[in-house]
């Protein structure tokens, strides 16, 4: 009696477990769109600031009236993982990218890191990285943009610190259903004949542009809001890819709690079977 009181209470456990598997499961599948949403808001706002920078580019030309930011080879990385477990490979692959990258085109003593969650952030530490800041993972999508302007002015002080002249970042990215994959970008140096069309002699329509400030003022002003879609898309798209993970993560468990249920009650089912059949010729006095 005592091991099939005990054969139940797992069985409870199993399902009650496979319970929290599926609602997880469901709040990471309900996640997943209102993040790629906002990743593809961030698009049209993007159009908006590249077509600011190609006007300025039509109207001057001369390469040389923009300056660079900083030529340093100096870089600076930031990684984007995750705070939470449960989502499988998420913070392996992408920091196993980040420190493959790093230590096949960058000498490691001139790489300074920023991490986007404190799990990435242990795994650049274990190969021997020193973490700069550490900034929490924004748990809904309000928070995404919170996240940015927060990063925004962080990094504009940390690369004049330590004097940056490259910027990339690294995040994961959702594919197709629950499969991810981990992608970098550079954002910096800035160079506006890579992101902008190939020139033209006329511009594109019968309304020619017009800027009644410095130039170089409002070059980099656009180049700061072109950081800031770069980071917010980033973060988005990475918190995509780590719901991805996790409901890839939750199927599995789901399937496992699924067995672990059917044996346990398999078990149960023959266990009653054999007390019964252990009593049935017994003769009771009263």
């Amino acid at each position: 009696m005592i091991l099939l009181e005990s054969l139940k209470r797992q069985l409870h456990s199993a399902e009650q477990l496979q319970s929290i598997v599926h609602t997880m499961r469901s709040f990471a599948a309900v996640n997943i769109r209102q993040y790629e949403l906002a990743a593809q808001a961030s698009e049209g706002y993007l159009k908006t600031v590249l077509k600011g920078l190609e006007m300025l580019r039509w109207l001057h030309p001369k390469k040389e009236t923009f300056a660079s930011m900083d030529s340093s080879s100096r870089v600076g990385v930031i990684v984007y993982g995750s705070d939470q477990g449960m989502c499988g490979s998420f913070n392996e692959q992408i920091t196993a990218s980040a420190h493959e990258l790093i230590s096949s085109q960058f000498d490691k003593q001139r790489v300074r890191l920023q991490i986007v969650g404190s799990r990435a952030a242990d795994l650049m530490a274990a190969h021997g990285y020193e973490i700069d800041s550490l900034y929490e993972v924004p748990c809904f999508v309000g928070g995404i943009s919170r996240l940015a302007y927060d990063l925004l002015p962080n990094f504009e002080a940390w690369m004049r610190e330590y004097h940056l002249g490259t910027l990339i970042q690294f995040h994961n990215v959702r594919i197709r259903k629950t499969v991810w994959q981990p992608r970098h970008f550079r954002v910096l140096p800035f160079d506006m004949d890579e992101v902008l069309p190939e020139r033209t002699s006329r511009w594109r329509s019968r309304s020619l542009p017009l800027i009644n400030i410095d130039p170089q003022k409002l070059y980099f002003e656009l180049v700061n809001q072109y950081l800031f879609v770069m980071l917010y898309r980033a973060i988005a798209n990475s918190l995509a890819g780590e719901n991805a993970s996790r409901i890839a993560s939750m199927q599995a468990a789901e399937k496992h709690q699924r067995a672990v249920g059917r044996f346990t009650e398999g078990l149960s089912t023959r266990t009653t079977g054999s007390d019964y059949r252990g009593t049935a010729g017994c003769h009771y006095r009263f």
